[in-house]
C-alpha cells in the first residue's frame, strides 16, 4: 500500500471505533481495535486487487485469556479445514463470497452459474459449517453462528 492508502485505512479504523464506541467493552478495547484494523486493512488490499492468503487472516488479538486463545485457534483450524475439504465449486463460491467479499451476482457472472444456485450453495455451506462446529462439542460461541448468516 502507498502511504496515502495506509493513512486512509488508519482513519477508517478510528472512525469505525468512534462510531461503535458504545458497543465496546473497555477491557477488550485492544482486541476490538485490532480486529477493526485487520479487517479494514484486508478490505483495502482486496480493493486494490492484492491477494491475501487465508492463513494471514487468522490473527488472535486477545492475549489476556489462554483458554480463549486456544479455543480461537482451534476454531480457526476447524474453519480452515472445513473450507479446504469442500468440493469445487462450493469452495470457490464460499471463498469468493466470505473471504474476497464478492457479491453473489458477481460470482454468478464470473462462474456462469445462476444467482439462486450460488445462494443455495452458500446457505448449504453455512449450515454444514454450523453443524460441524456443533459436533465438535466445545463452546466456540456458535450461538452467534446462525443458519442464515455466517458470523466467524
Amino acid at each position: 500500500m502507498s502511504q496515502h492508502d495506509i493513512e486512509e485505512v488508519c482513519s477508517d479504523v478510528f472512525l469505525a471505533l468512534w462510531d461503535n464506541i458504545g458497543k465496546t467493552d473497555a477491557s477488550r478495547l485492544k482486541a476490538y481495535l485490532g480486529s477493526i484494523a485487520r479487517n479494514k486493512a484486508k478490505n483495502k488490499l482486496r480493493e486494490m486487487g492484492a491477494e491475501v492468503h487465508i492463513d494471514d487472516c487468522i490473527i488472535l488479538t486477545s492475549d489476556d485469556d489462554l483458554e480463549s486463545e486456544f479455543l480461537n485457534r482451534e476454531l480457526a483450524d476447524l474453519v480452515r479445514q472445513f473450507i479446504l475439504s469442500m468440493e469445487q465449486p462450493d469452495r470457490e463460491i464460499f471463498l469468493r463470497h466470505y473471504y474476497y467479499c464478492q457479491s453473489v451476482s458477481a460470482i454468478a457472472d464470473d462462474m456462469q452459474i445462476k444467482v439462486s444456485t450460488i445462494k443455495t450453495r452458500l446457505r448449504r455451506g453455512r449450515e454444514k459449517l454450523r453443524l460441524k462446529l456443533i459436533q465438535g462439542g466445545k463452546d466456540y460461541g456458535i450461538e452467534n453462528l446462525k443458519p442464515n448468516g455466517l458470523y466467524i
